[in-house]
């Protein structure tokens, strides 16, 4: 068995079929369970109460974003995550919850990871 403690619908659905394209005996076990709503600026986010809201944030978090990873600003895969671990924070997670930024922008990250 793979125990998963979370994941996006989509990429548990991913490792399921490869598991059995490659004929596996594995089942593969989620935790918590994500879907569209789960990213932070997905058209059917649940964080904001308005679109505008909604755009001046990613705008925010796009832009910080792109001083730590110009290529990941909003998360490896685009994914936005908002999801934090005691001792690490996944890299799918916006770029502006993890990293740090040097030179004419500093920044410190609220959850650096380890």
């Amino acid at each position: 068995m793979l125990v998963v403690v979370a994941g996006f619908q989509d990429a548990l659905t991913r490792i399921e079929e490869w598991v059995a394209e490659h004929r596996l005996p594995i089942r593969v076990a989620c935790h918590e369970m994500f879907n569209d709503s789960h990213r932070a600026f997905s058209p059917t986010s649940r964080y904001f109460e308005s679109e505008a809201e909604k755009a001046t944030t990613r705008d925010l978090f796009y832009r910080v974003g792109t001083h730590i990873d110009k290529n990941q600003p909003l998360g490896y895969g685009d994914l936005q995550a908002l999801l934090v671990f005691e001792t690490s924070v996944p890299n799918n997670t916006l770029a502006a919850i993890w990293g740090t930024s040097s030179g004419s922008f500093k920044w410190e990250p609220l959850f650096p990871r380890i």
